[in-house]
């Protein structure tokens, strides 16, 4: 970047005109899990990332759900899913379905159903932004912002996309993000586990540094093309982020100090067994 500019190339947003058929025409006999009927529902998006993947031949693509009801029955569901489609080659080569399924809007869809899943598989899109009280409600719960509270390391605020809270705390005079893998029941617990973790941070700074060099000292001075000691190479590393899950294994992330051309150095461990 140079006086303020940027330069770059932007998708073009894909408008949907209603009703409109999305994905492969062919529906494979192969996925026999997904019911032959066809049925409407009202679903509302929203949830973690969305993701595909690729099987048979066929390229799935998911977005996440919070909530459905079936058209004819009125049956409602909270229960948090997925609606998925193959993607056709047009739409695999423009990326167009990214935009299919906005998120916090209710749809209304065709599609054959997934019981043991409660997956959806889209065949239409008939209309969007449905008036539904229902999933309006899931999505306002969504919405609510979750925030936790810890005397040492501050607040941390949850992140629904990717199911964890984040905070930041000075850790030997860097900013360090912090990660918890957890929802707002287990968070609590697992912040204890990092709150211990963090009393202890001169000697875990330690501890990770030394373990990074164990590993990584001999291929730091080859890529320098240079000799560099082992105190030489941890004082080169700064923590830039910290996560931890609920079985109190951690993932150390620290700037590399230009040894590895930018490259992040990760330690992974737990709080039980040490650095790895």
């Amino acid at each position: 970047m140079a006086d303020g500019f940027q330069c770059g190339l932007k998708r073009r947003a894909f408008v949907m005109d209603y009703p409109c058929r999305i994905g492969r025409a062919e529906f494979p006999d192969v996925y026999d899990f997904f019911t032959p009927e066809i049925r409407e529902y009202l679903v509302a998006v929203g949830g973690r990332n969305d993701y595909y993947f690729d099987r048979q031949g066929y390229t799935f693509y998911c977005r996440p759900t919070l909530g459905r009801v079936d058209i004819a029955s009125g049956e409602e569901s909270n229960e948090k899913s997925e609606i998925q489609f193959f993607l056709s080659d047009e739409e695999e080569k423009t990326r167009c379905y990214k935009d299919y399924f906005k998120e916090g809007v209710i749809y209304r869809i065709k599609a054959r159903a997934r019981p043991s899943l409660s997956v959806l598989f889209v065949e239409e899109v008939l209309e969007e932004n449905v008036h539904n009280d229902f999933l309006l409600s899931l999505i306002a719960e969504f919405e609510k912002p979750v925030t936790l509270n810890s005397k040492k390391l501050g607040e941390f605020r949850e992140n629904k996309k990717y199911s964890w809270f984040e905070g930041c705390c000075d850790w030997l005079g860097e900013n360090v993000k912090l990660y918890i893998s957890a929802d707002k029941n287990t968070a609590p617990v697992i912040i204890k586990m990092l709150e211990g973790f963090y009393r202890s941070r001169k000697s875990w700074d330690k501890k990770l540094k030394e373990c990074a060099a164990r590993e990584l000292l001999q291929p730091a001075c080859d890529w320098l093309e240079e000799k560099i000691s082992e105190e030489q190479f941890m004082a080169r590393l700064t923590p830039e982020s910290i996560e931890l899950d609920g079985d109190c294994e951690f993932t150390v992330y620290f700037n590399d100090g230009g040894m590895f051309n930018g490259h992040s150095v990760v330690v992974y461990g737990s709080m039980q067994d040490g650095a790895e």
